[in-house]
């Protein structure tokens, strides 16, 4: 699926993109359970529903890596939680970049990306037996 996300920032102008219209990079740590906690003010996410991905590189286009966990079950009150489990990010390359995005599809259909950007794992230096 693509879409421009220049024309998708003017579906929802009281939306998170619109806000934050630059990329949100990230860095977390492998081994650890990442969570990225997204709240939509102001927009009526009720009858949405999100898809995230991680991919193998710093585009859109770079091959799939893993499908992220969004956790929807608070979007009454506008807040959804996305996140990888420990154990999947243990097999990712430290300090390597890696390009996500939450994808949102609002009742009418339209896709919106939001939040976007480029997450960068480190490496950790104490180990949980």
């Amino acid at each position: 699926m693509s879409h421009d996300r220049d024309s998708t920032r003017a579906v929802l102008s009281t939306s998170v993109i619109f806000k934050h219209p630059e990329p949100v990079n990230i860095e977390d740590t492998i081994g650890d359970t990442f969570v990225l906690v997204v709240n939509y003010q102001g927009v009526d996410v009720v009858s949405s529903s999100w898809l995230a991905h991680l991919r193998d590189g710093t585009d859109a286009d770079a091959t799939l890596v893993e499908t992220l966990t969004v956790d929807d079950s608070n979007k009454a009150t506008g807040t959804v939680v996305v996140s990888l489990d420990a154990d999947t990010t243990k097999g990712l390359t430290p300090g390597k970049a890696y390009a996500y995005d939450v994808q949102r599809t609002d009742a009418s259909g339209n896709v919106i990306t939001e939040p976007w950007g480029q997450i960068v794992w480190m490496r950790d230096t104490t180990r949980v037996p």
